[in-house]
């Protein structure tokens, strides 16, 4: 027997999950399947089921049951965690998330489908309480998909392109949302060319002609004092050191000084720190790997040096992430060709001084490696996959910089390993997609919460080709995937958008209630 359990109706049967007996409160992760057809019970697993509660909430789908929330007496109190559970007898991890509040009693309702996007199959949580406190808030989940980007108007198939986010821009919409495509190559050439898509309306535009050169393997920044996209460096017939800037509100490139440039180069990094773009490294097409880099002022159109004074080996195919919080740069891996040395150092650069500060090395927790990628949580890097020189890896490591410490990741739930993937961090999980291992292609990936330190794949379900090298941007609520080489080495002209709204809470979506807010209740 049991109470403050949950049942849900699947259209065929009955799912009960969870719930305490009485009078001890001893709570279940367990529950069972009733079909009136036949009269008869079945159970649910508890293999990755959630962890026993009641009072928790249960909604249906269409396809899975969702539970969330609830509480457990005298042991680990109220959860803001869940499960997805699919009749089929087996439990789907959900998202974890610290910014929503743990909770009982609250209600959960599913919109189903809606041509409004923002309310499209979601799932509401609202109220509840917590320790005595009664709750107002509420969050909106949805779970992960994938849906394709138009073909039509589409830019030319390439890899070894430049992708970048405009950001939310609602008082001009010529540059609200929306990915600027640039350069990069197919089999037989390079590219000045790209394109621009607008999520909203789901449409290309062409990308005005430049008389740059046309390039692969290039930077691209989007630069929030100016709102242009800069572009630099990368490899056409030559390393090039040449740059320029793409308005595209006026639809104009404007060249970038040459005048105290870095030297040409391709494989370097670019960052953005809020009022420059940061060069370092790279490769100078002939015979040097490069420790060098500069800093450019697209406001004041000029380029100042970054010292070579305690700077890292040069390298190239490295990483670089910027600290927004400390006004830091932090480089970390890569190659170098001359020495053959595959890299597990680093350094961090503050450009308010113009100084290095090495890292701790990362050979224990992680071996050297090229071509993986680096993001940056607000408090840590984290770096994942890559190419050792002889494997590819499915191994990571987090680096804290404050405590110069390097955390393993685990492998267990990760993805295969792979190089030339991509990472991207929503401010809760790094999400890995796509790649290669120097054989096959892959279209999956997974979401890593450094919180648990835990795994959860994505869904494969309408997700794009297989492919590596591609073009990764995250909107805020959705990652962007575009471009590419595909499984048989082919460059690709297709994307897909991945839908996150699912798989983490957003508190601030319930702000429209803000005006009408009901009173604080259980």
């Amino acid at each position: 027997p049991r109470q403050s359990h949950t049942a849900v109706w699947t259209g065929t049967e009955m799912v009960v999950w969870g719930g305490s007996s009485f009078p001890s409160g001893y709570a279940f992760d367990s529950g069972g399947k009733y079909n009136p057809n036949t009269d008869t019970w079945a159970g649910t697993t508890s293999t990755d089921a959630p962890l026993p509660r009641d009072d928790h909430t249960a909604i249906w789908t269409g396809n899975e049951m969702i539970i969330w929330g609830g509480y457990r007496y005298q042991e680990d109190g109220y959860f803001n965690t869940g499960a997805r559970y699919d009749p089929a007898d087996n439990w789907i991890s959900m998202a974890v998330t610290d910014t929503f509040l743990a909770r009982s009693g609250h209600t959960a309702i599913w919109t189903g489908p809606s041509v409004t996007p923002t309310l499209n199959n979601k799932m509401i949580i609202w109220g509840g309480h917590n320790a005595g406190a009664n709750l107002n808030t509420g969050a909106i989940y949805s779970i992960d998909t994938w849906s394709a980007m138009t073909t039509t108007a589409l830019p030319s198939a390439r890899y070894h392109h430049t992708a970048v986010w405009t950001g939310s821009n609602p008082a001009t919409p010529t540059i609200d949302c929306k990915m600027i495509i640039w350069g990069g190559r197919d089999k037989w050439s390079r590219f000045d060319t790209g394109g621009q898509y607008d999520p909203l309306i789901d449409t290309w535009t062409t990308v005005t002609q430049t008389d740059l050169y046309a390039r692969s393997d290039h930077t691209a920044v989007w630069a929030t004092t100016t709102n242009e996209m800069l572009i630099w460096g990368g490899k056409s017939t030559i390393a090039e050191d040449t740059g320029s800037r793409y308005d595209p509100i006026g639809e104009v490139w404007t060249p970038i000084t040459t005048t105290g440039a870095p030297a040409g180069r391709y494989d370097h990094t670019a960052v953005w720190t809020g009022s420059e773009m940061l060069i370092w490294g790279g490769f100078d097409g002939i015979t040097d790997t490069l420790n060098t880099g500069g800093r450019y002022n697209p406001v004041s159109n000029s380029w100042q040096p970054i010292t070579t004074t305690g700077t890292p080996s040069a390298r190239y195919n490295h990483t670089a992430i910027w600290d927004n919080a400390n006004n830091r740069m932090i480089i970390w891996g890569g190659y170098n060709a001359s020495s053959e040395r595959v890299f597990d150092t680093g350094a961090a650069y503050y450009p308010i001084t113009n100084t290095w500060s090495a890292i701790k090395d990362a050979s224990e927790p992680i071996s050297a490696r090229k071509d993986h990628t680096a993001v940056w949580t607000n408090s840590e890097m984290l770096v994942w996959g890559g190419f050792d020189g002889e494997n590819a890896l499915n191994t990571g490591a987090e680096y804290n910089l404050t405590g110069n410490a390097w955390t393993p990741i685990t492998t267990t739930g990760a993805p295969s390993a792979r190089y030339h993937h991509t990472a991207i961090w929503t401010g809760n999980e790094m999400i890995i997609w796509g790649g290669d291992d120097g054989t096959n292609r892959f279209n999956d990936g997974a979401k890593y919460y450094p919180i648990t330190n835990t795994w959860v794949s994505i869904s494969t379900i309408d997700a794009p080709v297989s492919r590596s090298r591609h073009t990764v941007i995250w909107t805020g609520t959705e990652m962007y995937i575009w471009g590419g080489l595909g499984s048989a080495g082919q460059p690709l002209l297709t994307g897909a958008r991945y839908n996150l709204a699912g798989d983490t809470c957003q508190p601030k979506a319930i702000r429209l209630l803000a005006e009408t807010i009901p009173y604080l209740r259980r």
